[in-house]
This record gives structure tokens, sequence and C-alpha cells, in this order.
């Protein structure tokens, strides 16, 4: 899944990134769906970069960092995956770290969908402190809006990553022996 990038609720700051998921640990809803909820052992790799408006440097997070986690609120049904988004459901949470306990170094992106305390937010010792810190709830809503069967109020965080379509295999496939051709012609 690509993570979504909201400038808005980002301070101007653009974030680019994906989450991979192994669904088979987890609750298939509704049956025969191919909807599943899954907690963060689910993710099997992710990675983002963050870059700032204005004046300050580009950093990223990743599954390789050092005491690298995703980690959150919601056990099991933490999250919410579709064949075409990924949610964090309501009173559910995510945080995506990397570099923890390396001193100035830790950066992070997290999504918290607390009904009472929501926020988005990135950053960490190794950039200074907050890239964006959002709380205004009615905002965090409408900017990751509900994915439908994932229950009230989830947020989608993620889209699906498109697979290649076989218009798009056999178009590269048709230039290849187009290449190809020409270059033996000419020989």
């Amino acid at each position: 899944y690509d993570i979504r990038n909201i400038p808005s609720e980002q301070s101007g700051a653009t974030v680019v990134g994906n989450i991979t998921i192994d669904t088979s640990g987890g609750t298939e809803s509704p049956v025969g769906s191919g909807n599943f909820y899954v907690g963060h052992s689910a993710i099997i790799a992710w990675n983002f970069t963050v870059t700032p408006s204005g004046a300050g440097a580009p950093y990223s997070g990743s599954i390789t960092g050092i005491n690298a986690s995703a980690t959150g609120l919601g056990g099991s049904f933490a999250m919410y995956a579709t064949p075409s988004t990924l949610a964090v459901v309501s009173a559910g949470s995510l945080t995506l770290e990397s570099d923890f306990d390396v001193p100035g170094a830790d950066v992070s992106i997290s999504w918290i969908n607390n009904s009472s305390n929501p926020f988005y937010y990135s950053g960490g010792t190794g950039v200074g402190g907050a890239t964006w810190l959002t709380t205004d709830g009615a905002a965090l809503d409408a900017a990751f809006p509900e994915t439908p069967g994932g229950g009230a109020n989830n947020w989608t965080i993620a889209t699906a990553v498109p697979e290649p379509g076989t218009a798009a295999f056999l178009g590269a496939a048709g230039f290849c022996w187009l290449a190809r051709r020409r270059r033996t012609r000419g020989s």
C-alpha cells in the first residue's frame, strides 16, 4: 500500500512510502470479501520519506533501521486491509519508527485514531522534533476518508499499489519486439 500524502495536514510537507501487509493471520470480515482486520504484526515491510516544506532536509525511516518497529493500539483489530485500502480503525493507532534508541537519530510517522485525542505526526530527534503534528479531529476525519466495511470512523491511510495490467505487459512486450526488430534490421 502507498502511504497517502496529504500536505494540508502535514504543514506543507510531503510523504512517500509504502506498507506491505500479510493478511494470512487476519480475520476476514465479511467472510469471503478479501477484507481483513489485522494487527501490527501483519506489517512485514514499510518505508517512508518525508520532505518538509521550506528549508528542512528530507528524512527516511524503514523496517531496516535500528530497532525499527510498527506498533500501536488495537491489537489484532488495529487495521482494516482491503484489496484497495489500508485503514487504522477507530480507537486504533499505528506508529512506524526507525532508529529508536539511537541517540539523535530516531524518526517516525504516527496515526492515532482516537476520538478524544486524535493526532497525525511525523518527526523525531533525528530531525529536531515535529515536522507536523495535526490534532484537529474533523480535519483528520476528512483527510483520511472512511473505508467501507471497516467500521465507523476508521482512517484510510494508504491505498493499494496498482499492479500492471495486461495492456501494460503487452505494450512493453511490443516495444521490446520492435526494438529488437530494428536492431536486427540495422545490423
